[in-house]
């Protein structure tokens, strides 16, 4: 009877702690976000160590965290981040910034191809700044706070129009005098500044979005364009 007594009593502790076992939470794995459209990946380990990564881009880095109740703080690079977490998701606030990873993949930004047999008329008219390529990687600028230029075009001509009052790109890229000559469904841009060398393409997409790369120094910019008054819902 002692023996039954005991046992009762040990499988009784054990149905007490089993509550309390499921409300342990439990961080470890793969957590997902994506900041300014580019998407990012972090593994916590069980051994408080982890990493910070861009799929698709070379090299990691590492990272620590530690847990106290749902109270999580993330170091990376020497910066901690601290937040809180659920089973579901960790928001860390960082810069001024919130950041929210979850627990399902996020896509990066893709652009349609080149539709290579756009008439003319297709280009002319107003566009929005939308993405600009950097590093591989197509970011969405409207997470930038990045003052860029939209553009305008017409025939032979390509006027960057400043989108706020800190825009002064729109200056630099008007100093380059650049025109613009139909040629194979594309623009092809040269610059009629004095002394200035600057040239570039302008192609349109399958989905009416534009590719402008502008070469200047040697160093080739990749920005797309959407049609003016465009819905500025970036597709990801």
């Amino acid at each position: 009877m002692k023996k039954l007594i005991s046992l009762l009593l040990v499988l009784c502790m054990a149905c007490m702690l089993i509550p309390a076992m499921a409300d342990d939470l439990d961080v470890t794995g793969e957590w997902y976000t994506s900041m300014m459209g580019v998407p990012m990946t972090m593994v916590l380990n069980a051994d408080g160590t982890g990493s910070m990564s861009v799929p698709g881009q070379e090299g990691e880095a590492a990272a620590t965290w530690t847990l106290d109740g749902d109270q999580i703080t993330i170091t990376s690079n020497d910066s901690p981040a601290t937040g809180t977490a659920t089973a579901e998701s960790i928001t860390l606030a960082a810069d001024g910034m919130e950041i929210i990873f979850t627990r399902e993949p996020v896509a990066a930004i893709t652009v349609a191809d080149v539709k290579a047999d756009a008439a003319a008329e297709e280009f002319y008219g107003d566009w929005t700044f939308t993405y600009m390529e950097a590093q591989g990687l197509i970011v969405d600028v409207s997470a930038l706070g990045l003052a860029f230029p939209n553009v305008r075009l017409a025939e032979g001509t390509v006027e960057f129009v400043a989108a706020s009052e800190e825009d002064f790109y729109a200056a630099i890229f008007n100093m380059l005098g650049l025109a613009s000559t139909y040629e194979d469904g594309a623009l092809k841009l040269a610059s009629t500044a004095e002394g200035a060398t600057s040239s570039g393409t302008i192609e349109m997409l399958q989905d009416g979005m534009l590719k402008v790369t502008l070469e200047m120094d040697g160093e080739a910019m990749v920005l797309y364009y959407s049609p003016a008054g465009a819905a500025e819902e970036p597709a990801a």
